[in-house]
């Protein structure tokens, strides 16, 4: 079974790390080590897509988006 986590924004580190509870949440594929759907703007929404990722469907990530996410975070 694919061990995939949802995730949120660390705030101090600019990177996605463990907290969960900020936005943008992606989806991540921790035997892959990189994302692989999202952003989301909800925890829910992104566990929604988790789940269906793990029944077939093929994930959805927005590289973009979630590159100008980050940036306007950083800033």
């Amino acid at each position: 079974m694919r061990e995939l986590v949802v995730d949120g924004h660390d705030e101090n580190q600019g990177v996605f790390a463990g907290d969960g509870t900020l936005p943008p949440f992606v989806v991540f594929d921790a035997d892959q080590q990189e994302n692989i759907a999202g952003p989301f703007n909800t925890r829910e929404e992104a566990e929604r897509h988790r789940e269906e990722i793990l029944t077939g469907t093929a994930p959805r990530l927005d590289g973009v988006a979630l590159r100008a996410w980050i940036d306007k975070l950083d800033n």
